[in-house]
């Protein structure tokens, strides 16, 4: 995914808007894993308090080592079906990891990797293990591929690189210079999409040298689908295996892990409005948000869901009147079924706590 993924879209929501301060070959190999997954999600009626979630055996504190940072590991299930972190609490399915700020996570075959805001990039383990890979250019998104275990960064320094990850064999795969301001897109097969002076590159794994993709202002690629760029506030999906391209109303642009769904957003000078839509039929899916509610943040989970950050306004959007973050009351974790359009609070919060950060693939 891309920020650009889920990072892009709801920043650069966020400070437009309401919430001030959220090839053949490959084309053929695909076609199997292009099919929906359409597992129906049980909606379990499960609201957290805050003081819940702070439950939990102590089990583990591990000293900084190899410039890690200092962690405590508690066991504690995860409420969400997503990873998460606010408040200096990494989420994982089983453990609670206390940590650093961190900016960023990127799911994998074997926990997350994050990056905190020193730019150190972090695998941290289902145990809370952690292991660190290196350091991302600030600024610079993390994209990565859950299936391969692949994650990529531009790394800083006088020779800028864009570095890729094996998080499964725990070794570098691949490197190549770049300019500093390039920024990698997403992680689509053995393909690493990524912009470079306004262009879009294609760049296959490991060993190929980076092809030009013309025309193309990719803002993310998942299972051979691609969207990008269309006119001022629309975005084209193109589907290489039924030869489809749709054209859909939306700034920014995150697909799930499938490409079943597509995340973006409509922006005025009011309001940043959440819209998805089925990949399929180009046709908008029920988000669960509320017309006086806000997300802040999303990430799409497993079979068919999302979850979401979402505040409500306390007083009205008239006039010239802006909403911002400070002013969003009753924040919650909240997760939604796509397919019933049912939605669950998973995590009602208060003032006490930070945003959280959702994973961006």
């Amino acid at each position: 995914m891309s920020e650009q993924v889920a990072a892009q879209v709801f920043r650069e929501a966020a400070e437009g808007i309401p919430v001030g301060q959220p090839p053949v070959a490959d084309v053929v190999s695909l076609a199997a894993a292009r099919r929906r997954r359409r597992t129906q999600w049980t909606v379990v009626g499960l609201v957290v308090a805050v003081g819940v979630v702070g439950l939990g055996t102590w089990v583990q504190t591990r000293p900084s080592d190899d410039d890690l940072p200092d962690v405590t590991v508690r066991d504690e299930e995860n409420p969400a079906n997503v990873e998460w972190y606010a408040n200096g609490v990494l989420h994982l399915s089983d453990v609670a990891v206390e940590m650093p700020r961190i900016s960023q996570i990127l799911k994998v075959p074997d926990g997350v990797v994050v990056a905190d805001r020193s730019g150190r990039v972090v695998q941290v383990e289902p145990d809370g293990e952690l292991r660190r890979l290196g350091v991302s250019a600030a600024g610079s998104p993390l994209v990565g591929s859950r299936e391969r275990g692949w994650v990529a960064w531009v790394e800083p320094g006088s020779d800028p690189s864009l570095v890729v990850h094996d998080t499964v064999t725990r070794h570098e795969l691949a490197s190549i210079p770049v300019e500093e301001e390039t920024r990698p897109i997403a992680i689509d097969q053995a393909r690493l999409y990524y912009s470079e002076d306004g262009e879009t590159w294609s760049w296959q794994l490991p060993d190929f040298e980076p092809v030009l993709v013309p025309d193309a202002e990719y803002l993310d690629v998942a299972a051979s689908v691609r969207v990008r760029t269309a006119a001022p506030g629309f975005v084209e999906l193109m589907e290489p295996l039924r030869d489809v391209r749709t054209t859909l109303p939306g700034e920014n642009a995150v697909l799930s892990a499938d490409a079943d769904y597509l995340l973006t957003n409509l922006i005025s000078d009011k309001a940043s409005v959440v819209r998805i839509y089925d990949v399929e039929s180009g046709e908008p899916v029920p988000t669960g948000i509320d017309d006086d509610e806000h997300a802040i943040a999303a990430a799409f989970g497993p079979n068919d869901t999302i979850t979401y950050v979402v505040g409500a306004a306390d007083h009205g959007t008239d006039g010239d009147e802006q909403l911002r973050l400070s002013e969003l009351t009753g924040l919650e974790l909240r997760t939604c079924d796509l397919l019933s359009a049912e939605c669950q609070a998973v995590l009602q919060y208060g003032d006490e706590f930070d945003v959280p950060v959702l994973p961006s693939n």
